[in-house]
């Protein structure tokens, strides 16, 4: 029966005009009218409830109008959901109703399964416990294991089994999570390369956020890659100058790109995990390059100079000329390191670095073209031309 015929029936029961119901229900001839024509065949929830009361309506007449939820709910639970159903959505339809109760029907039914299936396996275990007690007293002490070994398998099959499968699931739900998070923090990276230089902070700290976000959920133990890698991501996020407010700031911000670097570098192998070892190499030479152009003491920029040809040199080992793009930036990078160490007053070996710079870098050169990589391109002949105007300076 629709509902709205119910209120037409009822309504004649009492003796009531539209006029009347709706004065004492509080509500409109016309809603009235409406909701017995079948034109609101959905009343709200409220409405419902003012014209039960006005008209007697009892629950089980009310339940007639609606199809009930399967599977059902019991009567003192189901009055209860939807009583608080009412007062948490005062303007919500019947259909919303009966929506929200099959919803917590189904719920009911799989907490009961659940418990249910609880109450058998500690029955099972029970019964196998009791048992190997009985045969232990009687000194059945082979009988008494094997039925302690059927209650530990029960326990196994029951609890632990499916609680590692768990953790398997929200491992994997996770590493996709940080897995777009890294994308994310990526594309605000690029984004501070190429947008306009006022958005160029914004971007960078919505990367940092992204990668912060990523290793706040992870850990050396818990999904330990892509904490490591989060941590190389934000070790490029820290080495980049815009962030820092003077040269205090970027040096003590270079550091901790180098201490990320470094606690990443333990966990990609250089036999397994070659290409990305090669980046890590690559990257703790260029935080090197950079704090030694912010280094008052000359000797400790010297040091540092040194430290990054010697993990630049490293990624050579793995970076292959015919993947020009990985090798070319070490070339770059190398290049870059021993023009400035043949700077240092500290080296007696000046022209041996800038030989070998000049080699290195006409190599990379050679590898690409001003058209298909411009930029990194433009980078060398620029390397090139320092060496070539200061090998011009007079002595």
């Amino acid at each position: 029966m629709l509902f709205g015929r119910l209120v037409r029936e009822k309504r004649g029961i009492e003796g009531l005009s539209q006029d009347a119901l709706a004065e004492k229900s509080g509500l409109t001839k016309a809603r009235i009218s409406d909701i017995e024509t079948g034109k609101i065949a959905n009343p709200k929830a409220r409405t419902v409830d003012a014209l039960c009361v006005a008209l007697n309506i009892s629950r089980q007449e009310r339940g007639t109008c609606y199809p009930a939820p399967v599977p059902s709910l019991p009567p003192r639970l189901l009055e209860k959901l939807a009583r608080r159903f009412g007062h948490d959505m005062p303007n919500a339809t019947e259909e919303d109703l009966e929506a929200f109760l099959m919803a917590k029907a189904e719920e009911f039914r799989a907490m009961r399964e659940r418990l249910e299936k609880m109450a058998e396996t500690e029955g099972r275990i029970s019964q196998l416990i009791k048992a190997a007690n009985a045969a232990l007293g009687e000194g059945d002490f082979q009988t008494a294991d094997n039925l302690l070994s059927q209650a530990e398998a029960v326990q196994l099959q029951s609890g632990t089994v499916p609680a590692l499968k768990k953790q398997a699931e929200l491992r994997i739900e996770r590493g996709n999570w940080c897995r777009t998070k890294n994308a994310l923090g990526g594309v605000s990276v690029r984004l501070s390369q190429f947008d306009v230089p006022e958005s160029a902070m914004s971007h960078l700290s919505d990367a940092k956020a992204h990668y912060e976000g990523v290793r706040a959920v992870t850990s050396e133990e818990v999904l330990p890659k892509m904490f490591a890698t989060a941590g190389l991501d934000l070790a490029m996020v820290y080495s980049d100058r815009r962030l820092a407010k003077s040269d205090a700031d970027y040096e003590t911000n270079l550091q901790f790109a180098l201490s990320l670097q470094f606690s990443a570098l333990r966990f990609f192998s250089k036999v397994d995990e070659p290409t990305t070892w090669g980046i890590v190499q690559h990257n703790l030479g260029c935080s090197y390059i950079d704090l030694s152009t912010i280094r008052t003491d000359k000797a400790k920029s010297a040091a540092d100079i040194e430290n990054a040809i010697y993990h630049l040199e490293l990624s050579f080992e793995v970076r292959d000329p015919d993947n020009s793009l990985y090798w070319v930036a070490s070339c770059r990078s190398l290049g870059e390191a021993l023009l400035n160490m043949s700077t240092y007053s500290l080296t007696n070996d000046a022209a041996k670095y800038v030989q070998r710079a000049v080699e290195i870098l006409s190599n990379a050169a050679a590898r690409i073209s001003s058209s298909e990589h411009p930029h990194q391109w433009a980078q060398i002949q620029e390397q090139l031309a320092r060496v070539h105007r200061a090998q011009a300076l007079p002595c």
